[in-house]
């Protein structure tokens, strides 16, 4: 597993990606913790490389103004989950760009209704920060709170998202 750290305009991240796709993508929050340990720790098996150069061009690719059709190739994930998270981070990545839902209203999306903890507890357990857009997740009262990586930089990803997606200017 390749590894690598690169500064993004959120903050620095920290990636680990194989030769089957990205495996863990996050922003650094403090330069005490050990990424590569917890790394190494989650994938006991894997020999770990560090690729800056790679890690730089993916925030890059994931920073990107978004555009309609883009030379590069999309970017692979390889996950690991219990099938309920895969169906939340299926129906995260389903959303539109610059949307927002909430975990009561994602638990019906999944035609289970009453499974809004466990939704809240599959989106926290999202490995690919920003690839699984978890920060569109927000409290049905409206309220942004509750990201792993920090409130504020939930609300910068959410008006990044929409600011970069907004491309025709205001209605008339």
């Amino acid at each position: 597993i390749f590894y690598g750290s690169a500064e993004s305009p959120l903050g620095p991240c920290f990636f680990a990606e194989s030769d089957r796709g990205i495996c863990h993508f996050e922003f650094v929050l403090s330069s005490n913790q050990s990424h590569k340990e917890a790394l190494q720790k989650s994938w006991p098996k894997a020999i770990l490389k560090e690729d800056r150069q790679r890690a730089q061009q993916l925030v890059s690719q994931v920073f990107r103004k978004q555009a309609p059709q883009s030379a590069e190739k999309p970017l692979k994930l390889w996950l690991r989950g219990s099938k309920f998270q895969f169906k939340v981070w299926q129906a995260l990545i389903n959303l539109e760009p610059g949307s927002l839902t909430c975990y009561q209203s994602l638990a019906e999306q999944l035609g289970q209704p009453k499974a809004a903890r466990a939704v809240g507890n599959a989106v926290g357990a999202n490995p690919v920060a920003v690839l699984i857009p978890c920060h569109r997740v927000i409290r049905r009262t409206g309220i942004v709170q509750g990201y792993r990586w920090g409130t504020g930089r939930k609300r910068a990803l959410i008006a990044w998202e929409g600011a970069t997606q907004w491309k025709d200017g205001p209605s008339s």
